[in-house]
């Protein structure tokens, strides 16, 4: 080992470096950049390389279950969003979702307990919390800014327009209720231009919620038309306020399906721009 080790430091750090770009490029780049960047101090030099950073996959990285493993204010996926890595900036931006959600907890349980004892509450706090502050700090306009010179600014709402930018139906409608707590930690529920992007969001979720039902139907039929998935594809239609009565009623053709599926994913991409407006009114004025 020790010997292998000597031969990897003694390559040249550019030959290195391009080892690692192709590692990171794999469908499990991010573990496996991981994984040898902890070898040898020579792989972990060449790792935090801006192309390599840049070129590092997320594909099959999931934060369900594991948000604390993403709370690091040096970790891997904060790296590489600094060196521009589009794909770590759209997963932090889940992370400061998520967080944001904590925080909010956080607040109303403290809020609950000063409100029944009359007191400030000075117990201790939870480590989950302690860490989703740490974590968010790095995230607040005055810390972003004042990063290094060679990092651009990650402020947590430039992230999450990057994440209303991009997000999938699926996506979407996972993190909802993250985004509805984000909105509230960090302005209020009350406010007027908070509830307009509140029913933007609602409605953006409906129509996430009818594109992800309509993949479904044309994924699952096979020379019929299941008619439990269509009703439920209409009810859901009809939550965003669209009319289906072309598609459950009569006679249902394959190229009534695509054509509707395609007014639905228009529909979504129109919603999605009027979401990111009413989210600029606020933290773009």
């Amino acid at each position: 080992m020790k010997a292998m080790e000597k031969t990897i430091s003694n390559l040249h750090v550019e030959l290195l470096q391009y080892i690692l770009t192709l590692v990171a490029q794999s469908s499990d780049g991010a573990a496996d950049v991981a994984r040898a960047k902890s070898v040898c101090k020579a792989l972990m030099n060449a790792s935090e390389d801006p192309d390599v950073l840049k070129a590092i996959g997320f594909n099959n990285v999931r934060i369900s279950g594991q948000y604390k493993l993403f709370q690091h204010s040096n970790g891997l996926l904060k790296l590489c969003a600094q060196a521009g890595n589009v794909a770590a900036q759209y997963l932090l931006a889940k992370m400061v979702l998520v967080t944001s959600s904590q925080l909010l907890t956080r607040q109303l349980e403290k809020e609950r307990l000063e409100s029944s004892s009359g007191e400030p509450c000075s117990g201790e706090v939870p480590m989950e919390y302690t860490l989703a502050a740490l974590f968010m700090i790095h995230f607040m306009p005055g810390e972003a800014s004042t990063s290094a010179a060679s990092h651009p600014s990650l402020s947590h709402y430039d992230l999450v327009r990057l994440f209303l930018c991009r997000c999938s139906p699926y996506d979407l409608v996972e993190m909802r209720p993250h985004l509805n707590h984000y909105i509230s930690y960090f302005i209020g529920p009350d406010d007027d231009d908070c509830l307009v992007l509140y029913e933007s969001i609602r409605k953006l979720h409906c129509l996430s919620s009818c594109v992800i039902a309509m993949e479904e139907i044309i994924e699952r039929i096979s020379g019929f038309f299941p008619v439990g998935a269509l009703m439920d594809f209409a009810i859901k239609s009809k939550e965003a306020g669209l009319t289906v009565e072309e598609v459950v009623g009569g006679a249902v053709g394959w190229e009534s399906l695509e054509d509707y599926y395609r007014n639905i994913t228009t529909l979504f991409e129109e919603h999605r721009t009027n979401t990111i407006l009413a989210f600029g009114r606020i933290f773009f004025p």
